[in-house]
């Protein structure tokens, strides 16, 4: 498939996991770290992995669970990393939630582009990950757009070095809900039928959250034998 220049990947590893009952990126799916299936979908096309973690010591043990692709670079940051918010300095333990993850994601990548995805998203479409990457030329943030009201897709998106001003503003006095600042960032959308063209049945934006979801991403990996 080949490296998109210029771009990193970034999975967001700080989820406690408290309804898997354990650190969601080191839940085994298939006999497998769930981290490991981003991590295997971005390695396809980046030569830079960033993992984020709630803290240095949680993002150091979920990187040694990893197996990384081949000539690829790993660097391990966490959610706090380098925030400053009034008198506290290192804000993490995921107190301001995804949008510092994003942050110290893209603060960290030596590229001034990044894909970023979340830990628990194993059926990822390594295709539509490329083309988003190779369309954010141009733009500060790439995001699925799947229906009418704005339905989102802010954890498996693209963003920019550029962005980390506004996210900065928004850390300092809200809002902290990363699709606001799709609002302030030049946003490229990608429409739902744009998405289904590399997934029809959109399965590469299903997220693990419940001891169900687990479930339903095992019987997933038994049945069906289709590219993920």
């Amino acid at each position: 498939m080949g490296v998109v220049d210029g771009v990193a990947g970034v999975v967001l590893a700080g989820g406690a996991g408290k309804r898997l009952r354990g650190s969601k990126a080191l839940v085994k799916l298939g006999g497998t770290p769930l981290i490991q299936y981003p991590v295997d979908r971005l390695g396809s096309i980046v030569d830079t992995l960033v993992i984020v973690g709630s803290c240095p010591h949680k993002s150091r043990e979920i990187a040694e669970a990893v197996t990384l692709p081949a000539g690829c670079e790993l660097i391990c940051t966490w959610d706090g990393a380098g925030i400053v918010t009034g008198e506290a300095v290192g804000v993490g333990q995921g107190s301001l939630g995804p949008l510092a993850g994003i942050r110290a994601g893209l603060v960290a990548s030596p590229h001034a582009r990044c894909i970023v995805v979340g830990c628990d998203m194993p059926f990822l479409s390594a295709p539509l990950l490329r083309y988003m990457a190779v369309r954010s030329r141009g733009f500060q943030a790439v995001a699925p757009r799947l229906g009418p009201g704005a339905a989102l897709e802010p954890l498996c998106a693209v963003y920019s070095w550029s962005c980390v001003s506004h996210i900065d503003s928004m850390l300092a006095i809200g809002p902290r809900k990363v699709t606001r600042l799709f609002d302030v960032v030049r946003t490229l959308y990608l429409e739902r039928e744009v998405c289904e063209a590399f997934d029809p049945d959109l399965r590469c934006f299903f997220n693990v959250n419940t001891r169900q979801d687990l479930a339903e991403a095992e019987a997933t990996l038994r049945l069906s034998c289709r590219p993920v």
